[in-house]
């Protein structure tokens, strides 16, 4: 911590124990300044403390502005067990209306959709991904529907289908203001950079983050990679976010009709790389974000060509309303781990971690994992460099020592030492497949990641 912001803390103790009312505004507000930039457990703990305390003192009850100020201290913090009991006495103190019930990190339900309608449906996810407008920042457009929308076509009644699992008991307690719907459409093999799902629109404009309250996915295919949502959230709330080293998290396997919700701050994506073969084209899925306030009107729309989709027929629409009744929520169950693992590079930007991770995974089972205590990090780019060359930058923190090997398609591996960041190979013209490798100097294998270069 530096000392400017350890004069501002100080300043704002001495103001908040004062017997001074307008101190005490004061010095809530100067902590607030300094929770707005500092990463700190403690400080964002102490703030929380004199928040709840100047709210029983002038309501009598707590706000959720002081429960978010308790979870954002116990993210921070190394031990979230010593703010708990703090956390518990705001959220007994809370008004009845703004109890809202503890989310699960992840939910999972099996076939939520009746089998005789997932031709319909698989059929009008094309059609809306064909229509997907682009937009800057290589992003595409999402859909939106306010809760008390009436549906004007299928798909905008498969949110509300949806929307009946996820929330069996309604809405109302949760504040939720409307749904950001899309398709997903994508090569079986093809990867989903791991990200954070957020108001894009604000994210491209103003590179702030603001998160959806739930996110969903719903597969209608089963081929493709899983995907995997790590216990793990940014504090920076902005585009300049580089993720520390996520250590836990939930991993599921595309299934037909298989619907996971997962809480809308979690970072996630999807590993191309762990496909299982099937004989369908695309990995199809459906996504479904729920929201408190309505995001940036420029990336999430209404959907503009509801005249060109179809409507369910009177019979479809009473299967589907009927069907909601049976579908019950599935066990999560715990990933074993063994010797039969591969490395998996998690991806996001220039950073990388490598992780081992089974090599088969069951479909209908969505499993809870911790990773082991010796995640490697850092960085691989792999580039075409001029007519012939292809570079490669490869960094890497890892507390043992380490090397690392460079293969172009099957040929003898270019060994590199630790200290050794960068490296260009000439090659023949074509395809080639250039992977990176890193071990231990007991040959144990610590980072693996591979990338397809075109040399014309």
């Amino acid at each position: 911590m530096s000392s400017r912001i350890e004069k501002i803390v100080e300043k704002a103790k001495e103001l908040c124990d004062s017997d001074d009312k307008k101190d005490n505004q004061r010095g809530l507000l100067l902590y607030k300044q300094v929770c707005k930039t500092t990463s700190s457990a403690q400080i964002v703990f102490d703030y929380a403390k004199r928040h709840m305390k100047m709210e029983l003192d002038m309501l009598s009850h707590t706000t959720l502005a002081s429960k978010k100020l308790f979870q954002k201290a116990m993210e921070l913090s190394d031990n979230p067990e010593e703010i708990e009991p703090t956390y518990k006495v705001c959220l007994s103190f809370l008004r009845k209306e703004d109890q809202v019930p503890e989310l699960e990190l992840v939910e999972t339900y099996s076939n939520i959709y009746p089998q005789s309608l997932l031709p319909f449906i698989i059929k009008e996810c094309h059609k809306v991904s064909s229509m997907a407008v682009n937009l800057p920042d290589h992003k595409r457009a999402t859909f939106w529907m306010g809760v008390n929308d009436e549906p004007r076509f299928a798909m905008e009644e498969v949110v509300k289908h949806i929307s009946k699992i996820d929330f069996p008991e309604g809405m109302d307690k949760h504040g939720i203001v409307g749904f950001e719907w899309w398709t997903q459409v994508r090569q079986p093999g093809e990867d989903i950079v791991f990200h954070f799902d957020k108001d894009e629109g604000l994210a491209t404009r103003e590179r702030i983050f603001k998160f959806p309250y739930i996110g969903t996915v719903t597969y209608l295919t089963e081929c493709g990679g899983p995907t995997m949502v790590f216990n793990h959230r940014t504090t920076e709330h902005n585009d300049a976010y580089t993720p520390s080293v996520p250590r836990d998290g939930f991993i599921s396997m595309p299934a037909i009709g298989k619907h996971i919700t997962f809480d809308g701050e979690l970072f996630h994506g999807v590993m191309g790389a762990m496909n299982a073969v099937t004989k369908e084209r695309n990995r199809i899925t459906f996504l479904v974000n729920y929201w408190v306030f309505r995001p940036d009107g420029t990336n999430c729309l209404p959907f503009p060509y509801a005249n060109k989709m179809r409507q369910f027929t009177d019979e479809q629409r009473n299967e589907l309303n009927e069907y909601v009744k049976t579908i019950k929520k599935d066990e999560i169950v715990p990933l074993s781990r063994g010797e039969n693992e591969h490395i998996i590079p998690i991806i996001r930007g220039r950073q990388s971690f490598y992780m081992n991770f089974p090599k088969e995974i069951k479909r209908d089972i969505t499993y809870s994992f911790e990773t082991k205590g010796d995640i490697s990090s850092g960085f691989c780019s792999i580039e075409r460099s001029g007519k012939r060359g292809v570079k490669v930058n490869f960094m890497l923190q890892y507390p043992e020592e380490w090397y690392w090997t460079i293969t172009v398609d099957k040929k003898t591996p270019v060994p590199m030492k630790s200290h050794e960041r960068e490296k260009t190979l000439l090659v023949k013209r074509g395809k080639r497949n250039v992977t990176v490798r890193a071990f231990t100097m007991k040959n144990t294998e610590i980072a693996n990641q591979r990338k397809r270069v075109i040399i014309n």
